[in-house]
């Protein structure tokens, strides 16, 4: 077959032709594809073999509320996948990294009451 594309690197945001059909016709003319896609919908999320595998996780974040995203690709029987953290929202850990890193608590009022942090 010929490569018309090969060495070409296409960022892949189709919504028709599907994204499989789409990526295998860019592979098949020897295009490098890379396969973007909006958060929470896609192929990955909606696989079922990885939904029964439990590699797809659901959760919730305190602030953002629920999202779904792909946990451990190589589950291990007895260690179940989980968020233990969420993600910080910004100015979360300030003040713990402030002190952590040597300010006092007055130092981080100070920076605080200067619009600093």
């Amino acid at each position: 077959m010929i490569e018309l594309l090969r060495d070409v690197r296409v960022l892949e945001c189709t919504v028709l032709p599907t994204g499989d059909r789409a990526g295998r016709l860019l592979g098949d003319l020897g295009a490098q594809s890379i396969k973007i896609e909006q958060p929470g919908t896609g192929d990955t999320l909606q696989d079922p073999h990885l939904r029964a595998r439990e590699i797809i996780h659901e959760s919730v974040h305190p602030v953002a509320g629920p999202f779904t995203t792909v946990g451990w690709p190589a589950p291990v029987e007895g260690q179940p996948f989980d968020v233990e953290r969420h993600a910080p929202t910004l100015g979360e850990h300030t003040e713990e990294i402030l002190a952590e890193i040597g300010y006092s608590a007055d130092d981080i009022h100070a920076l605080r009451k200067q619009g600093i942090v």
